[in-house]
């Protein structure tokens, strides 16, 4: 009899452990591979490398005590990111050595003691809620070798007591000390203090201010010092004291910064903007992915807008939200961004906030991956309608991808169905809101020869005639194309439904699904467990079945043990 050499299984091993990040599934694992053999132990078990590993709030201290007791017994080398929580050196002494990340810690002072304590910590992640707890510089003694992000949350009648301590802008921008920062309703008024020169703010990769109002001098040190920022975030930001309009003060100072690593700008602002100015931010950013939400835009005259040009060729994601010119005039009433972009070749995603038809610039998009448009209106939009099913017929082969979002969770006002998508043979994937149950039917029946990937929030039993969630069973079991399945909620009828028959029933009949979600409902039986034992001896591509709030504890490990998430 051959057997494998030992670097091998381990190889096999790591391959599994990959399948889940739930500490439960770590503790099954290790529990029962364990069992296999004495040699394995000595000889395989300690050389697994398991990598990183995150401990929730969620996790049950007792399933944390488990987890320290057998790394402990089997000499299992591992990193571990741990969320704060009371008594966290108590019930985190077993494992302190291997823990080198803490999010969410909740006071500005992370002691030496601390850090001797948990000895190769290094990552902390500040969240401070400035309504309960003070951010006080003076507590703040940065470690070396340690990498610092800060969330920070104010509270608007609550802004101006951060007068107390003046050094707040300085320690957050001007001591190179966080990699990540994140403002939620922080006021920050007063400028830079005098004395002190500006710091080049190497190490922050990722800024997000959410309504904040910032002092003009602040912003300007931020974007003059700060280079190597990846993301950027700025939502209803107001700039105080600033020499022009705040709106315009914050797109200057973002178009003349000299990023060089910048990946994804979003600004949404709700105070006016004029027109020219979005143009001219729109030509001169460097950044792949942008996002720019201005509700309120003053021109000089529909000339103008019309006739002006975008030419930024670095865009690769953009998100067309819905402009409201002011004032308000019916030829500019449709109008889009995409209209004066002269080349539209370099864009691989769009994101559609409103009703314009898109699909006419489709042929121009060569390189065009992914569609995903949010409704906003609670009618039927015909037009709205009109230009996905004209975009879907166009059959364009880089589109790959279609996400409908919906801000009624419930229902989608646009729809795909079977017959549009039989104009298409290169959708691979769809993701709705919402659709009906005989729609969601007549899709997966087709059997789409390029759709693998079906994702439905909600399903609507709208017709009196289609109340039955069985009524499904035949289509999913015949899809030989489909590999990822998902229908996540419905409104139940008075019908029988199981759902650990109905996956038993798919399961025994099609081996190709890799993730098959479908809504929890029915009770669980032993004979559940006997089935599913058979069917993964030999199906061993599914690879997540679900999503169960709770499953009991045999059936949890038989899913543990073939690396099969729920």
């Amino acid at each position: 009899m051959n057997t494998l050499p030992n670097l091998i299984v381990q190889y096999i091993l790591e391959h599994l452990l990959k399948k889940s990040d739930k500490l439960i599934y770590y503790v099954d694992f290790i529990r029962y591979y364990t069992l296999i053999s004495k040699q394995w132990n000595r000889e395989i078990i300690p050389k697994l490398r398991l990598g990183n590993i995150t401990i929730h709030t969620g996790n049950r201290i007792p399933i944390i005590k488990k987890w320290a007791h057998l790394v402990n017994r089997f000499d299992i080398q591992h990193t571990i990111s741990i969320y704060y929580f009371e008594k966290l050196r108590e019930w985190t002494d077993m494992i302190k050595e291997n823990i080198t990340s803490i999010a969410q810690y909740p006071k500005s002072n992370f002691s030496l003691d601390d850090h001797n304590y948990f000895k190769n910590i290094n990552t902390v992640k500040l969240a401070i809620n400035l309504n309960y707890e003070t951010f006080k510089s003076d507590l703040f003694v940065p470690i070396d070798n340690v990498e610092y992000e800060c969330t920070l949350i104010g509270h608007e009648t609550q802004l101006d007591d951060l007068k107390h301590d003046q050094d707040l802008p300085v320690v957050m921008f001007n001591q190179n000390f966080f990699k990540s920062i994140n403002l939620y309703d922080v006021t920050l008024k007063h400028r830079m203090p005098l004395g002190k020169p500006p710091i080049l703010n190497t190490k922050l990769l990722h800024l997000k201010i959410n309504d904040g109002a910032i002092h003009h001098n602040i912003i300007n040190s931020i974007f003059e010092n700060c280079g190597n920022l990846e993301t950027l975030h700025l939502t209803n930001v107001v700039v105080v004291e600033s020499p022009v309009p705040d709106v315009d003060c914050l797109c200057q100072v973002v178009q003349n910064a000299r990023f060089s690593s910048l990946k994804q700008l979003v600004l949404r602002i709700v105070n006016p903007i004029h027109f020219t100015t979005i143009v001219s931010l729109l030509n001169n950013i460097s950044v792949s992915q942008a996002t720019l939400d201005f509700r309120d835009i003053l021109y000089d005259s529909i000339e103008q807008v019309l006739t002006s040009q975008i030419t930024n060729t670095t865009i690769r994601k953009m998100e067309f939200v819905k402009n409201t010119f002011k004032p308000n005039v019916k030829e500019l009433e449709y109008f889009s961004f995409a209209d004066i972009w002269t080349d539209k070749s370099h864009l691989t995603k769009i994101r559609i906030h409103k009703c314009f038809d898109y699909s006419g610039y489709l042929s121009e998009m060569v390189r065009l991956k992914s569609i995903e448009i949010h409704e906003n209106n609670t009618k039927v939009n015909q037009t709205a309608q009109d230009t996905l099913e004209a975009a879907i017929k166009l059959n364009i082969p880089p589109l790959k991808s279609i996400r409908i979002v919906s801000i009624n969770y419930t229902t989608s006002r646009l729809q795909i169905s079977s017959k549009i998508l039989k104009f298409n043979n290169h959708i691979t994937s769809v993701v709705l809101n919402g659709i009906s149950l005989q729609d969601c039917y007549d899709i997966i029946n087709s059997d789409h020869p390029s759709l693998t990937k079906l994702c439905v929030y909600y399903l609507v039993f709208s017709d009196s005639s289609c109340r039955d969630f069985n009524k499904l069973l035949i289509p999913i079991q015949s899809n030989r194309n489909m590999k990822y399945l998902a229908l996540h909620g419905t409104e139940w009828g008075n019908f029988n439904y199981n759902i650990f028959d109905f996956l038993i029933s798919i399961l025994k009949l099609n081996s190709n699904y890799i993730q098959l979600i479908v809504p929890e409902k029915g009770g669980y039986q032993d004979q559940h467990l006997l089935s599913f034992k058979q069917i993964l001896k030999s199906n061993t591509t599914i690879k997540q079945l679900g999503t169960f709030d709770k499953l009991p504890e045999k059936l949890s490990t038989l899913f543990h043990i073939h690396s099969i998430k729920y």
